[in-house]
C-alpha cells in the first residue's frame, strides 16, 4: 500500500519517549515536595507530568493531593486521609500519596 498524498507527512512522537518525560517530571514534583520547595512548584511540575501522558496515575494523584493541600480551605496542609472521611472510615491504606518507587 502506498502513503496517500493527503496523510500527515509529521510522525508522531514516541509513546515511550513521552512516558519518560511525564515520569522525569513526576520524579521532579516528589523531589520538590520532599525538599520542602513552595507548592506551586511541585504542582507545575505535576502538570507537566500530565501535559506529556494524560494517563500518569501517580502525578494525577499527587496534583489533586498538592492542590488540596496548599488550598485556602481548613485543614490546608493536611493529608487527605486526615481531613475526608466516609462516616467513621478513614481511606483504608492511610492516605493518598503516590511515591513513584520502582
Amino acid at each position: 500500500m502506498t502513503a496517500s498524498r493527503t496523510e500527515n507527512p509529521v510522525k508522531p512522537i514516541e509513546p515511550a519517549i513521552k512516558e519518560r518525560e511525564a515520569e522525569a517530571h513526576f520524579q521532579h514534583g516528589l523531589q520538590l515536595e520532599e525538599t520542602g520547595a513552595p507548592a506551586e512548584q511541585a504542582i507545575a511540575a505535576y502538570k507537566k507530568a500530565i501535559a506529556a501522558n494524560p494517563y500518569a496515575a501517580g502525578a494525577l494523584v499527587n496534583l489533586g493531593d498538592a492542590v488540596l493541600s496548599d488550598a485556602q480551605i481548613p485543614g490546608g496542609g493536611e493529608p487527605l486521609h486526615t481531613r475526608y472521611r466516609s462516616g467513621s472510615n478513614e481511606c483504608p491504606r492511610g492516605g493518598h500519596r503516590v511515591t513513584g518507587g520502582r
